[in-house]
């Protein structure tokens, strides 16, 4: 598995939940305790095809930004070993696929929950419109649609934010895949550096950038406080600054700079202060402008894909074809919208 398989294969497991669902006799508590622990075996089984891929994966990384930082040390007149045989290269990879691990296991223990429940609730409802007469029959083929339905509204959340919002099993696995390969990233370079006795970090990453990667980025700092003439700070702690975070980290050996890059980066620690924004307006403007770029960018393919699945053959072949008969409001684009709106008559209908 790789990183772009998570979301198919969460939908794979969606599909075969709903196909449990629609095998069994909802309203018999044995039949439904058996679906439950079927769902639970489908839920692990995608827990262990995660973990199976990302151990490995991890470990590949470490070593690849090992390389890097013994290059990068190389290109500041520092020649150096990279072999990963330090206890404390093992150590750190060790805890990071840990806390890895721990992170899917919680997530994959709430997308069991919420799907148990989310099933449990809508039966309840089921029930007692059965006992009030509204639904007739206890009719098999509209109590399966009401539960599918609700379990694809509402089944396989598996985190809760700060304010309260359950994030998809697919988006979380994805977040938690992206953020603990940046941080072992990041961990693989400190490491180094400190091993090697270089106390001096630089933190570059995209130029037009977020408000708080912009606190980091084009500064020095001194991971253990050592040298004084920059603020201390480990990078570790805060990099990646978030799960989409492009921060880097750099060696800076000061031995090989000129006095003039030196006392620029001294002058600008004096002003770091990780509670204020330091953009001027127009990097604000930019980036924003940037962010509505990619958020228009994201809509279309949102409504690609919802094309694509509801016209099949008779949807543009490409989103880059999509986007320009939409754009020039083409014949064939005015000809599609009316065959997408008849065919969400007829799927409704």
């Amino acid at each position: 598995m790789k990183i772009e398989q998570i979301k198919p294969t969460v939908e794979f497991l969606q599909n075969e939940i709903l196909k449990l669902i629609q095998e069994v006799d909802l309203l018999s508590n044995r039949d439904k305790q058996v679906m439950f622990r079927n769902i639970e075996n489908l839920i692990q089984q995608f827990g262990t095809d995660v973990f199976e891929f990302i151990e490995p994966e991890l470990a590949k990384v470490y070593e690849s930004e090992l390389n890097i930082a013994t290059k990068e040390l190389s290109k500041q007149g520092i020649a150096l070993s990279n072999e990963l045989n330090s206890q404390v290269h093992k150590s750190a990879l060790a805890t990071i696929t840990s806390d890895t691990m721990l992170d899917l296991q919680a997530a994959l223990r709430q997308a069991f929950v919420t799907t148990v429940s989310t099933i449990n609730q809508t039966l309840l409802e089921v029930q007692s419109d059965i006992s009030r007469g509204i639904l007739y029959g206890q009719n098999r083929r509209k109590i399966i649609q009401r539960v599918s339905d609700s379990f694809l509204k509402g089944g396989m959340k598996s985190f809760r934010t700060i304010d309260n919002k359950l994030l998809p099993l697919d988006f979380y696995t994805e977040t938690v895949v992206r953020t603990k390969i940046s941080t072992t990233r990041t961990h693989a370079h400190v490491n180094h550096y400190l091993a090697t006795g270089n106390d001096l970090v630089y933190v570059t990453g995209n130029l037009n950038t977020c408000s708080e990667c912009a606190k980091y980025q084009d500064r020095v700092f001194s991971l253990t406080g050592q040298d004084t003439r920059f603020p201390q700070l480990d990078v570790r702690d805060v990099i990646p600054v978030h799960p989409n975070c492009k921060c880097m980290v750099r060696p800076f050996v000061s031995d090989f700079k000129s006095e003039s890059e030196i006392n620029k980066y001294i002058a600008k620690g004096k002003d770091f202060n990780p509670n204020l924004d330091p953009r001027t307006k127009k990097q604000r403007e930019s980036y924003e402008h940037d962010q509505q770029l990619k958020r228009k960018a994201r809509q279309e393919m949102k409504t690609y894909n919802s094309i694509k699945a509801i016209l099949g053959d008779d949807a543009p072949k490409t989103l880059g074809a999509y986007r320009r008969m939409k754009r020039s409001n083409s014949t064939g684009y005015v000809k599609m919208k009316q065959k997408l709106r008849v065919a969400r008559q007829e799927m409704k209908g």
